[in-house]
């Protein structure tokens, strides 16, 4: 749920929904799970290890919440709200905006850089950020990597070894 700033929780057997992240708070602040700040989370992906990665979009940031291990959310790329640019790299250096999507295959995150109009994959364990697809001008031009192009990309999903993307504008 965007609007509230958190991460929220739906046990299938029960029916309830509980919030499961987040204090609240519209910022980027790593720690507990009741510790941590979000700033309209909106992608999330599971990976093989039980690590629920989340596109925190106003703060154009990529967070971890390990659910087993000890409770906690760290933040991998990003560094808080209206910090935002189109570059690639590793950890705090790298500038995203407005990611909207993640999607775990391959050992990698696939980022939908939305407002940047383009596909970025990002390495979990070193935190390197590279873009794959995209030239970052808003259009509709098929081709591969960074000759295509897209205009807001909001969605992502893997099968069968592709990467789909949902283009919003297009």
């Amino acid at each position: 749920m965007a609007g509230s700033h958190r991460i929220f929780v739906l046990h299938l057997a029960s029916g309830i929904i509980e919030p499961f992240a987040g204090a609240g708070p519209e910022a980027l602040r790593d720690g507990t799970y009741q510790e941590a700040l979000f700033a309209q989370p909106n992608g999330l992906t599971l990976d093989d290890n039980r690590v629920l990665y989340v596109a925190d979009s106003e703060t154009s940031a990529v967070r971890a919440i390990a659910l087993s291990g000890p409770p906690r959310v760290t933040t991998l790329v990003g560094t808080g709200l209206f910090d935002l640019g189109d570059v690639d790299g590793i950890g705090t250096a790298v500038l995203l905006q407005h990611v909207q999507a993640v999607c775990f295959a391959n050992d990698q995150v696939y980022l939908a850089d939305t407002y940047n109009n383009r596909i970025k994959v990002l390495d979990p364990k070193t935190r390197e950020v590279r873009s794959i697809a995209g030239t970052g001008i808003a259009g509709f031009k098929d081709g591969s990597g960074n000759e295509a192009q897209f205009n807001e990309p909001a969605g992502l999903a893997t099968a069968n070894g592709k990467l789909y993307v949902a283009d919003t504008n297009n």
